[in-house]
This record gives C-alpha cells, sequence and structure tokens, in this order.
C-alpha cells in the first residue's frame, strides 16, 4: 500500500536522513504494533509510527465510499483547486494537491 510519511509540520520527530515528507510502501506492520516498516522511492526502509503514515481518504459518492484513487474524486479535487474556489482551507488544498501527487496528476 503507498503513502506518504510526514512529521506534520514538526511536531513529529523522523527518522534521521527521512525526508519530510516522504512518498513510501508499507512493507510490514506487526500486528499491535505501532510502528510500521516503510519503503521509500530509494528502496531504503525504515520504521515509523503508523499514526504518521498517510495512506490515503475515502469520499462519499452516490450513496457510497470510494477511494481516493477514483478518477472521479482525482477529478473533482482537480477542479477545485482550479477554480481556487473561497472557503477552503490551507489544509484542504494542501491534502488536495498530495493527493493528486500521488496518482500522477
Amino acid at each position: 500500500m503507498k503513502g506518504t510519511v510526514e512529521s506534520m509540520g514538526g511536531r513529529y520527530k523522523l527518522p534521521e536522513g527521512m525526508a519530510d515528507p516522504c512518498e513510501v510502501v508499507i512493507v510490514a506492520w506487526p500486528p499491535g504494533s505501532q510502528d510500521i516498516e516503510v519503503e521509500d522511492t530509494q528502496d531504503r526502509r525504515w520504521t515509523v509510527a503508523h499514526w504518521l503514515v498517510d495512506c490515503g481518504f475515502e469520499f462519499y459518492v452516490g450513496g457510497r465510499w470510494v477511494a481516493e484513487s477514483d478518477p472521479r474524486i482525482l477529478k473533482r479535487l482537480e477542479a477545485s483547486l482550479n477554480r481556487r474556489a473561497a472557503g477552503y482551507s490551507e489544509e484542504f488544498r494542501r491534502r488536495a494537491e498530495m493527493i493528486l501527487k500521488r496518482y500522477g496528476r
């Protein structure tokens, strides 16, 4: 599963040398552990707290939950950012940009 590790604006410490944010793939999550093992795009392995890994969102569309990778979601996020609609928080913009980047958009 793909994800992004980040320090949450510096509130949490990442392993020495790990980029912030860092695109990763989860490679192991031992049962009952708060730490997971991830691998970055340079094939380096890291152990981080599970709450520092964002593996995506689901959105409620048409009466059901769909993954953030759904083309309808990506299209809506792009449209929202392109409109620069008033009222969207900086956090929404940051998350939308991160989701779009995760899928090469």
